[in-house]
């Protein structure tokens, strides 16, 4: 199973306590999805008024190709999701204290990930596309203000599953 960026956080967004997400709810909207994070028009009129949290994910793809000087060439694919919660902007303490509840709730999500990673990686358990998950490749930034005042905590990770099924070279695709 190929992992899906958007599926997976949605559903990180509906079943975490802390952010209940509802889909088709306007009033529980709390999963978000941007073309990039450094779009941040896009991101300000998707979370403008929300009070909670925000789990946004960028749903471009980037990645690269690794080649290990092996036959198994790896299609590694960089994801990025953000936790965001409103603060005073005035008010140091509470700016800190909104990135410190990002980052709690945070390392939940990435708790599952490798719990998800692990199930994956076992036989005869429901897959989440995590399998190829590189858990080495986490990194993080603090950002805000966002919108109304959010800050919060941003991750980008990795996931490289192998490329042997899709990169294959067929003569009949070429003309002579």
């Amino acid at each position: 199973m190929d992992y899906n960026h958007v599926t997976y956080m949605r559903n990180i967004a509906t079943k975490l306590k802390s952010i209940q997400h509802v889909e088709g709810d306007e009033t529980q909207k709390h999963f978000f999805r941007v073309s990039s994070i450094t779009n941040m028009e896009e991101l300000i009129q998707n979370i403008t008024g929300l009070s909670g949290y925000a789990l946004v994910v960028e749903d471009m793809r980037m990645g690269r190709f690794i080649d290990n000087d092996s036959e198994n060439l790896l299609d590694n694919q960089s994801n990025v999701f953000m936790l965001l919660k409103q603060a005073d902007i005035a008010d140091a303490e509470s700016r800190q204290n909104a990135i410190s509840d990002c980052e709690t709730e945070c390392m939940k999500i990435i708790a599952k990930m490798f719990k998800d990673w692990r199930d994956d990686n076992r036989p005869k358990l429901p897959k989440t596309g995590l399998k190829n998950l590189d858990r080495n490749s986490f990194y993080y930034q603090t950002v805000g203000p966002v919108a109304d005042n959010f800050y919060g905590v941003m991750y980008t990770f990795n996931i490289a599953p192998p490329m042997a099924n899709k990169l294959v070279y067929d003569e009949n695709d070429w003309l002579t």
